[in-house]
């Protein structure tokens, strides 16, 4: 009737708090009767929502631990990418102490060829491929860890970005809600 009369003034918002009978921790009867009331409720016509406060509390409950295997794996995430980053510095220290002395590699084997000695000196260049291959391969690693840097903060690096949030609403319970 106040929905006609004044489509304005109509709607809003209550709360209902139950409590046990004796005003201890609710049984499992009195929580099944509650989740009941809270069904007929939605029920009816002139309602717009009904919210079963145990089902909220178990959305609620689930996201925390979303959260928390969230939080775990951006932690492990990190541990990986700081492994990966250790091995590519390490790797990368041995390279230029191996460019460092390939400028002397080559001008032996080039003193060995021209003194007839060219399978040595073909041994010296084919150590020296090898080098350039391993050179070749840090480069794609460390673009590879570049690229999984660019999508861990693409992703924003926080789980919490993922989940979605309740306004108003507390992650312990719901306001007079004796549990």
């Amino acid at each position: 009737e106040l929905r006609e009369r004044n489509p304005a003034a109509s709607g809003g918002s209550g709360t209902i708090v139950f409590e046990s009978a004796d005003g201890g921790e609710l049984t499992a009867a009195e929580r099944e009767a509650i989740s009941q009331t809270v069904a007929d409720l939605a029920g009816l016509d002139f309602l717009k929502s009904a919210t079963d406060p145990f089902e909220s509390q178990q959305q609620l409950d689930g996201a925390a631990g979303q959260a928390e295997q969230g939080r775990t794996e951006i932690e492990a995430s990190r541990a990986q990418l700081d492994a990966a980053k250790a091995q590519l510095d390490g790797a990368a220290a041995q390279l230029e102490a191996s460019r460092q002395q390939s400028a002397l590699a080559e001008y032996q084997a080039e003193q060995l060829e021209a003194a007839g000695q060219a399978e040595s000196a073909n041994a010296i260049r084919a150590q020296l491929a090898q080098l350039d291959a391993a050179e070749e391969q840090l480069a794609q690693q460390r673009r590879a860890y570049d690229d999984g840097v660019a999508r861990a903060r693409q992703r924003g690096g926080h789980p919490a970005g993922r989940l979605g949030v309740v306004p108003g609403v507390e992650r312990h319970g719901m306001a007079g809600l004796r549990e």
